[in-house]
């Protein structure tokens, strides 16, 4: 377990993808802890696997587009620190760069699939470990949709059915090389029976 914490903590943030390709074998267990995560009494996540370079170059374009009309509308202060943030990468290369890009999508508003949204995040969350675990990195990403324009140009690149919308994008590959992990405080993020009591110093 102290192996599988050391390379989570050392591959985030790392978006320098490798030109190495994904195995079948290795993203098919990353695939595994995918669809293996809970997810109520529905099965309302569904996962797409994307390696054409075209539609990841239409994905790149669109996410691009909506994310900097985004960071353009947020008032300066907030624009500042997530410009100063180390994890952020306005130009979304690692969108292309990867050799895999999975697609997380579920029904957002269907009322037979409540909590849908959520158990497409947690899905995300145990492909993430899997891969780090196999020792690839990843970069999670959630569009910044800003209209219904946007949406649909989303949804028609993967053919999606009517209802059916984009949750989070996630490229998976090999590092290009190792870096240095980025140093986070969240243990003050942890609580213990309420909050602003920190767990770490009872």
């Amino acid at each position: 377990m102290d192996s599988l914490l050391h390379l989570m903590k050392r591959n985030r943030g790392n978006r320098n993808f490798s030109d190495r390709s994904v195995s079948k074998v290795v993203l098919d267990k990353i695939l595994e802890a995918g669809v293996s995560a809970p997810s109520g009494v529905v099965d309302s996540v569904h996962i797409l696997v994307v390696d054409q370079i075209e539609k990841r170059q239409s994905i790149h374009r669109i996410c691009f587009e909506t994310e900097r009309i985004w960071l353009s509308g947020q008032p300066a202060s907030v624009r500042e620190r997530i410009m100063k943030s180390p994890d952020f990468d306005p130009t979304l290369e690692y969108l292309l760069k990867a050799p895999v890009l999975l697609v997380v999508s579920t029904r957002p508003n269907d009322p037979e699939s409540p909590h849908a949204v959520e158990c497409a995040f947690i899905a995300l969350g145990y492909m993430l470990v899997m891969a780090n675990g196999l020792g690839l990195i990843t970069a999670p990403y959630a569009p910044s949709i800003m209209d219904d324009s946007d949406e649909k140009q989303l949804n028609a690149i993967m053919k999606l059915p009517p209802g059916e919308s984009i949750q989070a994008l996630l490229p998976v590959g090999y590092p290009e090389k190792p870096v240095k992990p980025i140093a986070r405080h969240t243990y003050r993020n942890v609580f213990f029976n309420e909050y602003g009591n920190n767990y770490f110093q009872t």
